[in-house]
């Protein structure tokens, strides 16, 4: 069953509201803005007043009176129930009460939260130049196809660190959307583990412009920047309880996706994502996929063409697809079996093409399309190596 991912149906709700006035600069560049504490949670330290003669109760006057170097940093568990524009540089949250003595380290640096499940009319965040958000959880309303955070930053440049974006089990919302012509995004888990679920998307990746390909005029779109995920060693980033992991549209910057977790139904728990997809490159072109743990989709990575477009030139590398039962190998990653369609083309007439038993990638790419993409021996399916390096022959001109 075809998966009815239309992005002509989501509305890209930019809505840039006019800045009327300039930032009011309270006398330094941090503000502090205080919620309600959890019993780990530390309060705003003194610091906080003495850098801008008050606490602040809500972040949207926090952002207001920062300058664009400024930092705010949340205390607590923070309500807000609209949109708020992001201008200041940086986003942290606040510090944890440190443990007794000789106990071990807490597994995360902030219980700091930014709580939007009240918020139904746009992103809880919206990022319009260069920013840092650290150790803070996005807590979301599942509304459908409205993100977490979304980025309408072009030309700048944006880091997430122990970052992470919940919204409720089987939520319909985006994680994070980075809209046509956003600049450069690198997500992190080095700080604290980054965790996207409860999402329709974890991750909606545009081009220079929204589909379709055929319409989109590169004299005069603006540059798009990098995508990029890396959750290290110990793949620190985990997309989970979504319908489709990453969506990827970009095709004039090579993505890069490494060393992540997708898991379309989370370990140990019931089936409730059917038809659920890991990776979905729609026409992307040079995107670098690497590390990537793909367990519990229904399809694993789906490539489509648009219109007569079909990208290619990507890199799978290192993936792992699915998972073999026999010898309790799923079981041992919280799955019952492996992933019933481990890659899955749809081709410009529509029709589906899927890899079969035999990891056989020549008949998979037979119709021509995908031109240079390559998958290694390296990337495991259901449990199986690919029996050797293919890679997608270009149709001479």
């Amino acid at each position: 069953m075809r998966i009815a991912f239309r992005l002509a149906a989501i509305t890209l709700t930019v809505g840039i509201a006019a800045l009327t006035s300039g930032y009011a600069d309270a006398g330094g560049p941090i503000r502090c803005v205080l919620g309600k504490l959890g019993p780990d949670d530390l309060p705003p330290p003194d610091s906080c007043l003495a850098a801008a003669g008050k606490i602040y109760d809500n972040l949207n006057d926090a952002e207001f009176d920062s300058p664009p170097t400024g930092e705010i940093r949340v205390y607590g568990t923070v309500r807000i129930d609209q949109t708020v524009n992001h201008f200041a540089k940086t986003i942290a949250g606040g510090g944890l009460v440190p443990p007794p003595l000789g106990s071990p380290p807490p597994a995360v640096m902030s219980n700091a939260k930014l709580d939007a499940r009240h918020n139904h009319s746009g992103p809880a965040i919206r990022i319009f130049g260069t920013a840092t958000l650290n150790n803070i959880t996005i807590l979301t309303s599942g509304d459908f196809a409205q993100p977490g955070i979304e980025l309408d930053n072009p030309e700048a440049i944006t880091t997430f660190n122990g970052v992470s974006i919940i919204g409720p089990p089987g939520g319909m919302g985006i994680g994070i959307q980075i809209s046509p012509g956003a600049g450069r995004l690198t997500v992190y888990g080095n700080t604290q583990p980054t965790v996207i679920s409860g999402q329709w998307i974890g991750i909606l990746a545009y081009g220079p412009c929204a589909p379709p390909r055929a319409e989109c005029d590169l004299e005069t779109a603006p540059q798009q920047g990098r995508p990029s995920v890396n959750g290290a060693k110990d793949l620190n980033v985990t997309i989970q309880d979504v319908f489709i992991g990453i969506v990827d549209l970009v095709f004039n910057a090579p993505s890069q996706w490494f060393k992540t977790k997708i898991y379309c139904n989370p370990p140990n728990a019931p089936v409730t994502r059917p038809n659920a997809v890991g990776y979905h490159g729609i026409a992307s072109e040079h995107s670098d996929l690497n590390g990537l743990v793909i367990q519990g989709c229904t399809v694993g990575v789906q490539l489509e063409c648009d219109g007569n477009t079909c990208g290619g030139g990507r890199e799978f590398d290192n993936l792992t697809i699915g998972c073999n039962p026999t010898f309790g190998q799923c079981a041992r990653v919280g799955f019952v079996e492996g992933i019933l369609v481990p890659v899955r083309w749809y081709l410009p007439d529509g029709s589906p093409v899927d890899l079969n038993t035999k990891l056989d990638f020549a008949t998979l790419y037979k119709a021509g399309q995908g031109c240079g993409d390559a998958w290694s021996i390296s990337t495991s399916i259901n449990g199986k190596s690919v029996p050797g390096k293919f890679v997608s022959q270009c149709p001479q001109n």
